[in-house]
């Protein structure tokens, strides 16, 4: 026979669980990518840079042979003579389509650093832009410069820049629907359907009028309780002892 205990705090142990979770996660500064160019953090904070994707903008900066292009939240057909007038070509690997691509006056070659897919925001603060590209590492720190107007690139080390905007600043709210929203929209949908097929073919199937088209009747007229007992389980410091009355049982 199961223990009657145990069957009886299962439901407030979930319960603490999930509060505890819940704790933990509001306290993460974890960035969750929506886009290319959009991070979203906790507290209804988000990361989005797609402004400096306007007019065709595009960032430069040079040190010794290396230039560094960055076309930020897409990926661009590289034209020499278009970025590069009169510098020499030997290999061109950005023609194809590039987010990050390097010129090396060295030997003259366009190398690929990486698509706009294939930036991901790393959970760093500041926020980095990490593009990984063919086992090529390269990674662009994102500096928050909320009182000017323009955005700059500038070169830190090999494959290390700093891009400085007003777009890498964290911003409230969200661009778009959260993933709150998303889940919220989806339960609300299904819960629906739920409930109004279920009602539905109870009527035809059964000839239920009234309260009885409710799908779990029993189940739903129940949670009021559950939820009293959790609550109670929750204040006393999840102490199964407070709840272990046989009323409680019968109804878990």
């Amino acid at each position: 026979m199961a223990n009657p205990l145990h069957k009886n705090t299962l439901i407030p142990s979930l319960l603490c669980l999930l509060l505890a979770n819940s704790i933990n996660s509001a306290d993460d500064n974890s960035c969750v990518e929506s886009s290319p160019c959009q991070c979203e953090l906790n507290d209804n904070k988000h990361i989005d840079l797609t402004k400096l994707n306007k007019n065709n903008t595009f960032f430069s900066t040079s040190s010794l042979n290396l230039t560094y292009f960055f076309f930020p939240c897409r990926d661009v057909q590289f034209i020499p003579e278009t970025y590069l007038p009169k510098a020499p070509i030997a290999n061109n690997h950005c023609l194809t389509g590039a987010s990050l691509c390097l010129y090396n006056a060295s030997n003259s070659n366009l190398t690929n650093l990486g698509l706009a897919t294939e930036g991901k925001f790393l959970n760093d603060f500041p926020k980095t832009l990490h593009f990984s590209h063919e086992n090529v590492e390269t990674s662009i720190l994102l500096q928050c410069t909320p009182d000017y107007p323009s955005a700059y690139l500038i070169f830190s080390s090999k494959n290390n820049l700093l891009l400085f905007s007003s777009s890498a600043c964290i911003q409230m709210g969200h661009p778009g629907l959260s993933i709150g929203s998303t889940i919220l929209i989806l339960f609300c949908t299904i819960f629906g359907v739920y409930l109004l097929g279920g009602a539905f073919i109870l009527h035809c199937l059964r000839g239920a009028r009234g309260t009885e088209m409710i799908p779990n009747l029993d189940f739903w007229s129940s949670i009021p309780g559950l939820v009293k007992d959790g609550t109670i389980f929750l204040l006393g410091g999840c102490n199964p002892m407070v709840v272990s009355s046989a009323e409680t049982y019968d109804r878990i």
